[in-house]
């Protein structure tokens, strides 16, 4: 698996982490009641708040890389990281339950950094 399929992977599973111990409300929920439709763009407070589950996932995913891959990893700026989070959080907003399903098994078997 290669660093951005990784990369979203985890991401994925640790914004649902996070998106759970903030709300009593579903993910998909939580993220739609800080969706603005007009602009097509979640509320910064949310995705700032987020960020550093995305660095997280961004350092794991690189480190789960085979060492011949991890030089090839690109090197993620706070504004890559801002648009990655922002986007999984807007596709997250339309995830099947059972994708959140999926997503609330593998962040389980995540340990903490």
């Amino acid at each position: 698996m290669g660093f951005e399929a990784l990369f979203a992977q985890l991401l994925n599973a640790m914004l649902m982490k996070c998106l759970s111990d903030i709300s009593s409300q579903t993910p998909q929920e939580y993220v739609r009641d800080h969706f603005d439709p007009a602009t097509g763009r979640i509320d910064p407070e949310l995705v700032n708040d987020a960020m550093p589950a995305a660095a997280r996932a961004a350092r794991k995913a690189r480190r789960s890389l085979p060492p011949a891959e991890r030089k090839d990893a690109p090197k993620l700026s706070r504004e890559d990281l801002y648009a990655r989070t922002e986007a999984q959080l807007i596709e997250g907003m339309h995830a099947t339950t059972e994708q959140v399903f999926a997503c609330r098994e593998f962040a389980a078997t995540l340990g903490d950094d």
